[in-house]
């Protein structure tokens, strides 16, 4: 499958579209008002009548199974399942700010996202009043599951390679890791330190989740973030939730705790030892 053309789609959106021209009586000078941060947080903050819940997540760590948990328990509540990308494509994933305000609903829960931490999402999570779960996992096992995932792109089903990036199209099967270590790492540790360190990680709205926990004990980690966030799942709509989840696709990452780093050469385990030093991240995720 080969990626969009992305001048062609801009070209039949245009033409779909011509009939839908601006044709309102704001002058610009009262559009650019209405698209500054003063109006902007001026209706953030009247959604603060409205429940976010957003599932932000380190790549290859059980997010999918996650989202699809508690995408199943807001169904039955009523709630709405949304993204707060826009699109996820091969692009770093950033808050689209609009997606607060364009899902219906009053209880709406943002699925799995992979995004740096930064002041300004801090403080559209503040205005907002966003509560979030942070997955995270140690380093070398969501390392090699992302080989897995490379490996399947590029040499197995090839399903998903139009989403790998181009350069990558030409690896040969045996330089993956080396790869991922050299342009994957740096990035993940940048994500585990963002959010570690940032004022969110110890705020009553914000429940840190080891994929290791999840994986451990499912119902008790779902019961325990509802608990910490005050969502009030119960018991047998987490039930009933895990169940239908498994029964959905997800990219089931191979579960086992270690085998990140009983798959690595010494000197593989050394660079991301010595990576990581550049960044404040605890040394069970590294080692």
């Amino acid at each position: 499958m080969e990626p969009h053309n992305i001048s062609e789609n801009k070209t039949s959106y245009l033409n779909q579209n011509k009939k839908d021209t601006l044709n309102f009586s704001f002058t610009y000078e009262e559009i650019q008002e209405i698209y500054s941060d003063k109006t902007f947080f001026k209706i953030l903050n009247v959604s603060n009548s409205r429940n976010y819940l957003w599932h932000i997540a380190m790549p290859k760590s059980g997010t999918t199974w996650l989202s699809s948990i508690i995408s199943e328990i807001f169904k039955v509540r009523g709630g709405t399942t949304a993204k707060l990308v826009p699109d996820y494509a091969q692009r770093p994933q950033e808050i689209d700010p609009r997606l607060f305000i364009t899902p219906p609903g009053r209880d709406i829960f943002f699925t799995q996202q992979h995004c740096l931490y930064s002041r300004y999402t801090e403080l559209l999570v503040k205005i907002t009043g966003t509560k979030m779960i942070f997955q995270y996992r140690n380093i070398p096992d969501a390392l090699i599951s992302l080989r897995d995932h490379i490996d399947d792109a590029l040499f197995g089903s090839k399903i998903e390679k139009h989403a790998m990036p181009k350069a990558t199209w030409k690896l040969e099967r045996e330089n993956i890791t080396d790869y991922i270590l050299d342009v994957e790492l740096p990035w993940y540790c940048k994500f585990l330190d963002g959010w570690l360190s940032s004022d969110l990680f110890n705020s009553n709205y914000f429940f840190a989740l080891r994929y290791e926990d999840l994986i451990a004990a499912p119902k008790e980690t779902v019961m325990a973030l509802s608990q910490y966030l005050s969502l009030n799942f119960q018991e047998k709509e987490i039930d009933e939730a895990i169940n239908n989840a498994a029964s959905r696709f997800t990219r089931k990452n191979k579960g086992v705790v270690g085998r990140g780093y009983s798959q690595l050469s010494e000197k593989q385990k050394q660079k991301i030892i010595n990576v990581a030093k550049y960044f404040n991240i605890p040394d069970d995720l590294v080692v």
